[in-house]
């Protein structure tokens, strides 16, 4: 089972990185999945090639009623705490972590421009 899941990881993060070369600038997400089956899974997944990844927002109380997957890591960390260890993780794959940036592509803004304000709504 231990090769299973090294290999799973293996060809999960070669598709990424073939994902990467092919596809250019897309979004391709590093996932709390792949932590689950190997510890540095989502670093590995961010040195190959992904660009994204997503914090587990879900109150604490609330998050062993939403596991998807057995090993699904974070389960007892609060926010702060999730927010820390992402942020060492992606630092440790040697990206950096981009809050508060629109998430998509550059290549996405040109074919779908926003849609239209409000009347009332301002940008700050």
């Amino acid at each position: 089972l231990e090769q299973e899941r090294r290999d799973t990881v293996e060809l999960t993060t070669l598709v990424i990185a073939l994902l990467r070369i092919t596809l250019g600038n897309v979004n391709i997400p590093a996932t709390t999945a792949l932590q689950a089956l190997d510890s540095v899974g989502r670093e590995k997944a961010l040195s190959r090639g992904a660009n994204v990844v997503m914090p587990i927002v879900t109150p604490s109380h609330f998050r062993k009623q939403y596991q998807l997957y057995k090993g699904k890591p974070c389960l007892e960390d609060t926010a702060p705490q999730c927010a820390n260890c992402l942020d060492r993780r992606v630092t440790w794959a040697g990206k950096s972590v981009a809050l508060f940036d629109w998430g998509d592509p550059p290549s996405y803004a040109p074919r779908f421009p926003p849609p239209p304000l409000p009347h009332n709504a301002t940008l700050t």
